[in-house]
């Protein structure tokens, strides 16, 4: 797999705190599945390693990684426990199975309730994590291609036998509409402290989804605020006609300028 470039639909800034994940104990978790089922990653440490990516359905980069994502699985799904974990933030299990039948995913589906993204600080998709025989964290980063590829190996080929090693990971309770959301401190991806809006009960009030979404993280090193749909007044830039609303970020808004700048030049050139 080719390294990809800033410019690349896949290509993804690396965020350097994930770099404290490495050769910290895996998380002991069962992940909810699409079909309602949970699936313990515990059993799996001291026997085989275990390759967990996080993505959502309106994550650009995720979207252009998902092949690559495909093939790792059918080479090394024998081999490896690989798990496509849906970050579980403007997701629910219909959209996931409907995008993973349209990519062509084969591997197993799980949907974060929360308890995940909270024990790896998840802040952004997509996002790979490697956990070797031993338990321990192996591999941390947005990036796949050549890196990632190299983690896969050196997992598959470590030998077991050794202690395992994992962390408890702590359920949360995910809020429904309309529950009180408990008194906690949030801070935007500019580091900056954000307000709870209180209702007519002057109590705050949980979001429809129950928790913030993670960023979609494109080809840039600057900070990058939250996904959210576009305001109503805002057009659709060409080359953008097919994507929803819901999928523009940064990266979208940059592929789909480069669109409109070709756009432009070949309007000029048949004119």
């Amino acid at each position: 797999m080719a390294t990809p470039v800033p410019g690349d639909p896949e290509y993804v800034a690396e965020d350097p705190r994930l770099a404290q994940l490495i050769g910290q104990p895996g998380p002991a978790i069962a992940l909810p599945m699409v079909d309602g089922q949970k699936i313990d990653l515990k059993p799996f440490y001291g026997k085989k390693p275990v390759y967990l990516k996080l993505w959502a359905t309106y994550c650009i980069p995720c979207r252009a990684q998902m092949p690559g994502f495909e093939t790792i699985y059918e080479r090394f799904g024998d081999r490896m426990e690989v798990i496509a974990v849906n970050a579980g933030v403007g997701d629910d299990a219909a959209k996931v199975k409907a995008f993973a039948r349209k990519a062509g995913m084969h591997m197993p589906l799980a949907i974060d309730d929360g308890a995940l993204g909270a024990w790896i600080k998840l802040q952004a998709t997509p996002l790979h994590i490697i956990i070797g025989r031993d338990g321990r964290v192996l591999y941390a980063a947005h990036q796949d291609g050549p890196q990632l590829d190299a983690a896969i190996k050196t997992a598959i080929a470590a030998k077991g036998g050794g202690p395992v090693t994992t962390t408890a990971v702590a359920s949360i309770a995910v809020l429904k509409p309309g529950d009180s959301v408990p008194a906690i401190a949030l801070r935007n991806s500019q580091n900056q402290p954000v307000d709870l809006k209180r209702g007519a009960t002057s109590r705050p009030r949980a979001s429809p989804n129950g928790r913030a979404a993670p960023t979609c993280r494109a080809s840039t090193r600057t900070p990058m605020t939250p996904l959210s749909p576009p305001p109503r007044r805002l057009r659709r830039p060409l080359g953008c006609e097919s994507e929803p609303a819901s999928a523009w970020c940064h990266s979208t808004i940059r592929s789909c300028s480069r669109s409109r700048s070709r756009h432009s030049t070949a309007s000029r050139a048949g004119g």
